[in-house]
């Protein structure tokens, strides 16, 4: 079971060692997220959890040059994402905002 949200963002902030950049990358991605007409399932009980991970690991991906693999950020959650819903929240998420991050 996901932990509170609160909870959730400081172990994969920490784990990551995200810096303001990445965070504020992920912050842009999540306003261009809520901008748009389709979205995740927003009745699903992790919504929060699940948009947040999917805008920092894109916002990792743009800003890195050596990117971190999708088997890493099953690691980085701590089980609470198998490697086939990470690939999933993450292409759902490049759809949602059609590829222009």
């Amino acid at each position: 079971k996901l932990e509170d949200f609160q909870e959730f963002v400081g172990h994969i902030v920490g784990a990551t060692k995200s810096n303001v950049v990445h965070l504020l990358s992920t912050i842009t991605l999540i306003e261009r997220y809520f901008e748009m007409k389709n979205r995740f399932d927003e009745g699903s009980h992790n919504i929060h959890h699940r948009i947040f991970l999917a805008a920092l690991l894109v916002s990792f991906k743009y800003i890195n040059e050596r990117s971190v693999l999708n088997s890493a950020w099953e690691m980085i959650c701590d089980d609470y994402y198998t490697l086939e819903e990470i690939n999933t929240i993450e292409r759902e998420f490049l759809q949602i905002l059609a590829y222009d991050v």
